[in-house]
């Protein structure tokens, strides 16, 4: 399978259409409960995103929003079924890391469920590691929080 990841605006057609399967796998998973989590995941607050194409099919997508000056948040992270455990994953987080140093960002955060354990693992493989749940999180034992700093390439 070829791999290409591609920057997007967030409000692109491919990008769209993976997050809807991302909000349908986490409400038959979640139930009413994921619909707390819908308002910090608005695509109109992404500064970016990214998609995975498998052999030119849209196939797995991520975001980065802007926290603060020196932070942006890793978000919208999904796979289609089909393709996971194939590095999909990490090729997007790697190019949404580059964006962010690209934009001058320094660290990258992010928000998980507490019982995901592949995106854990995947994301500690990156080099995250677990942070004190911080905003709209803050006190929610159904999700982690990780952080990693960037490194900008010289």
């Amino acid at each position: 399978m070829t791999i290409t990841v591609s920057r997007v605006p967030p409000n692109h057609a491919d990008f769209a259409a993976l997050v809807r399967l991302l909000d349908e796998e986490f409400f038959s998973i979640y139930g009413d409960l994921y619909l707390n989590y819908r308002p910090h995941n608005a695509a109109e607050d992404l500064a970016l995103a990214a998609v995975a194409y498998g052999d030119r099919v849209p196939a797995a997508c991520g975001g980065i929003k802007p926290l603060s000056a020196d932070t942006a948040e890793l978000k919208r992270m999904f796979v289609k079924p089909d393709y996971r455990r194939q590095g999909l994953a990490r090729r997007v987080v790697l190019e949404l890391e580059a964006a962010a140093c690209e934009k001058g960002f320094s660290r990258m955060t992010l928000e998980t469920g507490a019982d995901m354990a592949a995106a854990i693992a995947l994301y500690q493989s990156l080099g995250y590691s677990f942070t004190k749940n911080y905003g709209p999180y803050a006190g929610d034992n159904a999700c982690v929080c990780m952080t990693k700093t960037l490194i900008h390439e010289l």
